[in-house]
């Protein structure tokens, strides 16, 4: 029999049960605290930071430098807002730091954002956010960029930061960085897209998607062919567009339509192509489409529904798997809306946290397999962290042990590695 068989019974209350006492959740309480609590750590969280920024090099006419778009893009979860008259609001400040490679300051920016939201359920919004630029010249080189958000309410601070390399523009016929956008709509102060996909994750299939760039043409009387295309994870072409350029200025700036028809859940690599006598130049980027409720985490669907075992019946797992491909993601969304409702919540919490839980036991027990899959894997998943782990091994054998203590549920659990190749096994389960 399954160990785990006793747990699986009423397994809404128990998962929850202990999620409820075993999840940390960033509340308006908790993010007042060390702002080191508020960054999402590979182990700890599996997200990224909270906040995201992007780079943009961007091309002029003098080849001895390069523009910089620097974007961020942060929920308004994560901001701390105030009753202003009918309206919340929140201030946030956006500063950048630029180094060179011998860590000498070149350039420091900052910027001020407001942003106001017209009722208190938009404040712990997650789909919703604020979106801040800034832009700088920079000769070619290498750079490290810090950029720091302030919440001007709670003084609480946010860093995060990466280095780039600046390559000389090239003489004849170069392109800039491709820039994916919903909008064709140009800030006025850099001629930039004004609401670009900053994370690369559309939530929107059937929205509009442009890819913007700059092209710079020594003789722009020339003809000049634009293709782009668009590859799936298996490398099929799955869309593709040209156009003739011919006229104009040296430099300019393009949009081009992307019509996804035969795009759905999954990554995508777009490339961009400029051929001018015999001449060609190209630049790419990714992009993910995701249903709105998805984790960011979850990169297979049918994956995800595969490590609903823990927690789900076998026939709802059946019924998610017959599904047509394009149905998918939205019937495995409403599933853990109807099952693990999360009120208030425009994204499933619950469901975040528990994929969240399936890449953490990967990381930790995976050993070649999939992690989630595992003893101690499975116990992770339905109670979150332990309270306290004591590792020991049994004397007449040195057998490794590890017991899992979850205090808040009067409950632990021993696991043995047998063979010593660290495939523990849950041997007794106690509470």
């Amino acid at each position: 029999m399954n160990m785990l068989t006793p747990f699986l019974n009423n397994k809404i209350a128990i998962f929850w049960m202990a999620a409820a006492i075993a999840i940390p959740t960033l509340s308006t309480a908790q993010r007042a605290g060390n702002p080191d609590d508020i960054y999402w750590s590979s182990e700890e969280n599996l997200g990224g930071p909270v906040f995201r920024f992007k780079t943009y090099q961007r091309l002029t006419s003098n080849q001895d430098e390069t523009v910089m778009d620097i974007y961020i893009k942060i929920a308004n979860d994560m901001l701390q807002y105030v009753r202003n008259d009918l309206l919340f609001e929140a201030s946030l400040e956006f500063a950048v730091s630029i180094h060179d490679d011998d860590e000498k300051l070149v350039v420091r920016r900052i910027n001020y954002l407001n942003h106001k939201v017209e009722s208190f359920g938009l404040t712990n919004s997650r789909k919703d956010y604020v979106l801040g630029s800034l832009s700088t010249k920079l000769p070619p080189g290498k750079y490290h960029i810090t950029v720091s958000l302030t919440d001007q309410e709670s003084k609480r601070q946010l860093t995060n930061n990466r280095s780039v390399t600046i390559n000389p523009t090239a003489e004849n016929l170069d392109l800039s960085d491709l820039i994916l956008t919903n909008s064709t709509e140009l800030m006025a102060e850099n001629n930039a897209p004004l609401y670009p996909l900053v994370t690369g994750k559309i939530i929107d299939p059937d929205a509009s998607l442009y890819c913007f760039f700059d092209l710079l043409r020594s003789e722009p009387m020339e003809e000049t062919l634009l293709e782009l295309k668009v590859f799936n994870t298996a490398r099929k072409e799955i869309y593709k567009d040209s156009t003739i350029v011919i006229g104009g200025e040296n430099q300019a700036s393009y949009f081009l339509p992307v019509y996804g028809d035969q795009m759905s859940f999954g990554k995508y690599q777009l490339i961009v192509k400029a051929t001018q006598l015999n001449q060609e130049v190209e630049r790419q980027t990714e992009f993910k489409i995701n249903y709105f409720g998805l984790p960011t985490s979850i990169e297979d669907v049918d994956l995800a529904i595969r490590q609903l075992t823990i927690i789900a019946e076998g026939k709802d797992i059946a019924r998610l798997e017959k599904l047509p491909e394009s149905k998918k993601e939205k019937e495995l969304v409403n599933y853990w809306d109807e099952h693990f409702p999360s009120p208030g919540e425009a994204v499933n919490g619950k469901m975040i946290e528990y994929y969240q839980r399936v890449t953490r036991s990967n990381i930790r027990f995976g050993n070649g397999y999939d992690g989630w899959r595992t003893d101690r894997g499975r116990i992770l998943i339905m109670y979150g962290e332990p309270t306290n782990i004591e590792r020991q091994s049994v004397l007449d054998n040195s057998v490794p042990v590890e017991i899992w203590f979850y205090d808040h549920l009067s409950k632990r659990f021993v696991f043995r590695d047998e063979h010593g190749f660290g495939d523990y096994r849950l041997v007794n389960q106690l509470w």
